[in-house]
């Protein structure tokens, strides 16, 4: 499980090291003077990474989930900064299917905190129920990495 999970880690940085400036067909792109932060989260069992390019207000990057007795999956993030809150579009593939799942973290000085809250389906996409009612626990804080 972990050499899959390393597979595809690898894939993803290899993805966003690519720098050419150019739409991809999975739906994510990197440009050129876009800052690049990288978080990662891991345990004994679990990792998350979280590798991000940043270009005025638009977030777009990879995110990856390997979670203890879960299927692990990665895909493609899309969405905004708003007052330190990141607000994202998970698009990934899990048992041959394609999904989008709304994801929210908090910025902190130690990292970025995932979100939690009752979510919903509307128009093929799975989203929180009201912003309003996310917590962040900070049960799983992703650390700033420079995921090389």
């Amino acid at each position: 499980m972990h050499k899959v999970v390393y597979f595809f880690i690898l894939l993803c940085f290899a993805a966003c090291n690519n720098n050419t400036g150019k739409y991809d067909p999975v739906g994510s792109y990197t440009t050129v003077n876009a800052l690049s932060p990288c978080y990662l989260y891991t345990t004994n069992k679990d990792t998350v990474l979280l590798q991000l390019t940043i270009k005025g207000d638009t977030v777009t990057g990879i995110l990856v989930n390997s979670l203890y007795e879960k299927d692990a999956n990665t895909g493609v993030v899309k969405g905004t900064f708003t007052n330190e809150t990141l607000f994202l579009d998970y698009t990934f593939m899990s048992e041959g299917i394609t999904s989008i799942r709304e994801v929210t973290f908090l910025k902190t000085e130690s990292g970025l905190i995932e979100g939690y809250g009752r979510m919903k389906d509307e128009n093929g996409k799975t989203k929180f129920v009201s912003r309003s009612s996310i917590v962040y626990n900070g049960n799983m804080l992703l650390k700033p990495d420079s995921c090389r």
